[in-house]
């Protein structure tokens, strides 16, 4: 049906990282992205794409990830003289 708009969908730029239109893209969410504490809770897995928690704010983010504003270190270094 013309004009009618999914529950909790987007009717703009999701502002993706970097958006390709063939599937390479990296389509983690920017921090200004009208995705981000627009979903909805009912039957979401507790998980994104990346295993990171849902929710990290307010609310759920529409698409694969979860908006995480800053990821922690994988390994940390130390040099001990």
């Amino acid at each position: 049906m013309a004009g009618i708009l999914p529950v909790n969908g987007l009717a703009s730029d999701p502002r993706f990282v970097n958006y390709q239109a063939d599937g390479s893209g990296d389509y983690h969410l920017q921090s200004n992205s009208p995705a981000r504490n627009a979903g909805f809770k009912s039957k979401c897995s507790p998980f994104d794409f990346d295993g990171a928690s849902r929710s990290q704010g307010a609310e759920l983010d529409i698409g694969a990830y979860e908006f995480v504003a800053v990821s922690p270190p994988t390994a940390l270094n130390a040099v001990v003289r």
